[in-house]
């Protein structure tokens, strides 16, 4: 059964997956080439969830609203961008809540051109529906890597060092340094459309 957890971003998991969505069908799909360093592991991801909710409350004047999903889940969202039609929500309207996620990690090589806010958003969107997209950009530094049993240790301004295992897809691991400065984006449009 899909539930609708919390639109917040915890410790990116720079090679595995760290979907927020449990028990909900995954996609992964090709995304616009991003210019990342060749030779260094790299990772482009991409998911889809879908499920159903009911507006609990809007807020228009602080430009908030709330959701409940059919396991009684609660999440409030902020929409920042005064272009977005938050009047077409009102209490008690049932909707379709759409979740886009990419993930986006490679190694920056100094002065190298970083992706552009265009093609870091360029994860979905659904017309005529109330969206809000947030984008997570964490720096970590590698300390150590463990080749034989694909783990890398790291570390960031945000958070201790930490150890986590590298997915097998990941190609060219042999190339990552100690030291190598990783970016890691994860960027979630959240799309809700009221339903007919």
């Amino acid at each position: 059964m899909m539930r609708l957890l919390k639109f917040t971003l915890t410790i990116i998991l720079i090679f595995t997956s760290s979907w927020l969505f449990l028990a909900c069908t995954q996609t992964e799909t090709p995304q616009q080439p991003v210019e990342i360093q060749e030779e260094k592991p790299s990772t482009d991801r991409s998911s889809v969830v879908s499920l159903d909710a009911v507006v609990d409350s809007v807020d228009y004047d602080a430009r908030t609203f709330s959701l409940t999903d059919e396991d009684g889940n609660t999440q409030s969202f902020t929409v920042r961008n005064p272009s977005v039609p938050l009047e077409a929500l009102k209490a008690g309207d049932n909707v379709s809540v759409t979740i886009y996620e990419r993930q986006l990690a490679f190694v920056a090589e100094p002065g190298a051109e970083l992706p552009s806010d265009e093609a870091l958003s360029a994860v979905g969107t659904a017309k005529g529906s109330v969206t809000v997209t947030k984008v997570e950009q964490t720096t970590f530094t590698v300390n150590e890597i463990d080749l034989e049993n694909r783990t890398i240790t790291v570390e960031s301004d945000q958070m201790p060092e930490f150890t986590l295992p590298v997915r097998d897809d990941v190609q060219n691991l042999e190339n990552l340094k100690v030291g190598d400065k990783v970016l890691s984006y994860v960027t979630q449009v959240v799309a809700v459309s009221i339903k007919e």
